[in-house]
């Protein structure tokens, strides 16, 4: 696992570097989509912390507090925390996720916020199995969603794409 921060760094250094703007809801998609491929592909969490299902689909919620301030504007400064009395900009510590996490960025920048969105929230993916679950639960203040629901819905995915033809 991953410091959650420290990926949402990652994908940040991305934007800057390569000048792709990067905001709130696309930067809390990313590091979403990057926990279940890395779930689908390895059966290990990629996050120390649980996805959320909310009202406009799966978020992280360290990710959307520490950047909430930006709206939709272009988030342009690293996600610090406290590491003993210094405030620091947390990285990748686990390098050999540099090409796992390369890739997510390479698949992913170029859509806009709206086509992750419907990626994320499709029928059938974790969000909405979750989401509409809740219509036969009572009243649950956080909903999350099951790191197993999510590891079977990437594993169908990668399933589905070795089938197709070349």
């Amino acid at each position: 696992m991953e410091n959650t921060l420290a990926l949402a760094n990652f994908f940040i250094a991305r934007s800057l570097e390569t000048g792709v703007p990067i905001t709130l809801t696309k930067l809390v998609k990313l590091v979403y989509i990057a926990h279940g491929w890395h779930l689908g592909l390895t059966e290990k969490p990629l996050l120390p912390e649980a996805v959320e299902a909310w009202k406009y689909g799966p978020v992280v919620a360290s990710v959307y507090h520490q950047f909430k301030s930006y709206g939709s504007d272009p988030i342009i400064a690293f996600a610090k925390e406290f590491r003993g009395t210094n405030l620091e900009a947390p990285h990748v510590n686990h390098t050999e996720l540099f090409p796992f996490l390369y890739r997510i960025w390479e698949v992913y920048h170029s859509f806009d916020v709206l086509t992750l969105a419907n990626m994320c929230q499709a029928e059938g993916t974790p969000w909405s199995r979750v989401w509409h679950h809740i219509s036969h639960q009572p009243a649950q203040s956080v909903l999350l969603i099951p790191n197993e629901i999510i590891k079977q819905y990437y594993e169908a995915v990668i399933r589905d794409r070795k089938r197709e033809p070349a």
